[in-house]
């Protein structure tokens, strides 16, 4: 008698098509992954960064930014070399303030620029004083200067140009690395900032 019903559940499961099994084992597979996290870099990489305003701080695990202006010039910032010829410097101005313990170096990689040949900065300049190679330090926002080299006939005063903040990742310390850190930086929003002359 106990047979009977194993046979009957036998008979229903042999009845159902295969390709509702492979649905069955698809959606399984998908829930198991869901549960170890397997989803979430297909959800982070389905999702663009928003627009943010100037001026707008852009709060990140490590460091806020916040784009204040774009103004071109033909000098930077206590730097005694001209552009290269047919360039100009695009002087992206921002504010970075360090959410982080340690001193946070390498704010070269914070700020991009998008639409040109050399997205990246020549170099790096503090507000205050012109010095190069800013750092950080945890919790006293720091103004800092980008310098690219842009096109002269590229971008001219009024036009707005697009700057990408970027944000890294931070690796704790394992067997493997030696200490803590921020590494690939990924964009993380977009500011539109319009060109100052």
């Amino acid at each position: 008698m106990a047979d009977a019903p194993r046979g009957r559940i036998a008979r229903w499961l042999a009845a159902v098509p295969t390709s509702a099994w492979i649905v069955v084992g698809a959606g399984a597979v998908l829930g198991i992954s869901a549960l170890f996290g397997g989803l979430d870099e297909a959800d982070l990489s389905s999702k663009q960064p928003p627009v943010v305003a100037v001026d707008e701080p852009i709060v990140r695990d490590e460091l806020t930014i916040a784009v204040h202006s774009a103004e071109l010039s033909m000098v930077a910032p206590d730097y005694s070399f001209e552009p290269d010829e047919g360039m100009i410097y695009l002087l992206v101005e921002a504010t970075v303030t360090n959410n982080y313990t340690t001193t946070a170096i390498g704010l070269d990689e914070a700020l991009r620029l998008d639409g040109t040949e050399k997205p990246t900065t020549d170099r790096l300049a503090r507000v205050v004083d012109g010095s190069s190679l800013p750092q950080a330090n945890p919790g006293l926002p720091i103004g800092v200067v980008w310098v690219f080299q842009v096109p002269e006939d590229e971008v001219a005063p009024g036009d707005t140009v697009r700057v990408t903040v970027t944000a890294k990742s931070f690796t704790e310390d394992g067997d493997v690395t030696y200490g803590s850190y921020w590494s690939d930086p990924k964009p993380t929003a977009f500011v539109d900032v319009e060109v100052q002359g």
